[in-house]
C-alpha cells in the first residue's frame, strides 16, 4: 500500500500482512512517524520513486531479477 497518511494507509496495510509505503505528500506530517511504534517499510518523497524502490527490492529477493533486467 502507498499512501500519504501514516495512520490510515501504512498501519493499516501493515495490520494486513502488506507492506505500507509512506510518500512525503499531501497529509504526511514527519512529526507522526515512529509514534505508537509504527514504522513505514519505506518513506518516499514521491510515488515517482516508486518503480526504483520496487526494483531495489527485487533486487535484493533471491532468484528475482530487476523488470530493467528482463
Amino acid at each position: 500500500m502507498v499512501g500519504d497518511d501514516v495512520e490510515t494507509d501504512v498501519r493499516a496495510a501493515q495490520l494486513l500482512g502488506m507492506k505500507g509505503i509512506l510518500v512525503k505528500t499531501g497529509k504526511y506530517r514527519p512529526e507522526l512517524l515512529g509514534g505508537e511504534g509504527l514504522q513505514p517499510d519505506a518513506v518516499l518523497d514521491s510515488v515517482r520513486q516508486l518503480p526504483a524502490w520496487l526494483d531495489g527490492v527485487q533486487a535484493r529477493a533471491p532468484g528475482a531479477r530487476s523488470r530493467a533486467a528482463s
